[in-house]
């Protein structure tokens, strides 16, 4: 396998995780984390120069929550390993 069978390797697996995300779905990775589709609260906003006041409707979004082992491993050097709780 040669760099350029890999990046298209990777940029496929992360095209389907799009996908499912972007029907609401999620998709969780093993021992790095989980990428989701969530509901943004509606927020008021108020311009202070008129003191008007608008509201922005809920919106979906995506983020990515990283998991235990890939926030430890990185702390401690070791990236993407299973790392416990010690």
């Amino acid at each position: 396998i040669d760099f350029v069978s890999i990046d298209g390797i990777i940029i496929d697996a992360f095209k389907r995780i799009k996908d499912v995300v972007a029907k609401g779905g999620s998709v969780t990775i093993d021992d790095f984390g989980k990428f989701e589709a969530y509901w943004s609260k509606p927020l008021v906003r108020v311009d202070r120069v008129t003191g008007t006041s608008t509201t922005t409707t809920a919106q979906r979004n995506a983020r990515f929550v990283p998991s235990k082992a890939l926030i430890l491993g990185t702390q401690r050097g070791m990236l993407l390993s299973n790392v416990t709780n010690t």
